[in-house]
């Protein structure tokens, strides 16, 4: 699971060699409009990692670019190359709440679907969804049961309802 969009991040969020230690501080502050690279580590409340970049290459980030969790950009905003911060995001700033409805988590009959597959609790698919305000949209869900006729899917992002809290360090400002 990722705390960039999985659409975008493939074209948009390139990344790149790490740029060196950062044991130093710069004077420039990072600001709307600035591509940053950034290491990170997103957790959950109960202190559950979800992605991180430590011990991988870290990530370019175009703040304001709004790709990525609002919060996470905001939070960039004011730091210097080398300055590492903590900070916590409410749920409802994050993913947004779980949603229960049937937009939501759908019963569906595997008679009906064009390709039979083995249906596994756990599995993720891609289905096309319509949310509540009318937006259709391609996103992965995850099957939630199965029995003999139907398997259930929740379209929520696996992060929904989570308060999250994350470590950052400012690499470079670009």
């Amino acid at each position: 699971m990722s705390l960039f969009n999985p659409l975008t991040a493939a074209l948009l969020l390139v990344t790149l060699p790490f740029l060196g230690a950062c044991g130093k501080v710069s004077s420039r502050q990072a600001q709307a409009g600035d591509v940053v690279t950034v290491h990170f580590t997103g957790k959950t409340a109960d202190g559950k990692v979800f992605e991180t970049t430590q011990g991988g290459k870290p990530r370019q980030v175009h703040i304001g670019a709004n790709f990525i969790l609002p919060a996470f950009e905001k939070s960039l905003i004011g730091m210097r190359e080398g300055e590492k911060k903590h900070f916590s995001v409410k749920a409802e700033h994050a993913y947004g709440p779980r949603i229960e409805n049937e937009t939501m988590i759908q019963v569906n009959y595997k008679a009906s679907q064009p390709h039979p597959l083995d249906y596994k609790v756990g599995q993720k698919l891609e289905a096309n969804i319509q949310y509540p305000d009318g937006i259709k949209a391609k996103r992965e869900v995850t099957i939630i049961a199965v029995d003999e006729k139907t398997f259930t899917v929740d379209a929520n992002h696996p992060l929904a309802g989570k308060d999250l809290a994350f470590e950052i360090q400012l690499v470079k400002i670009h």
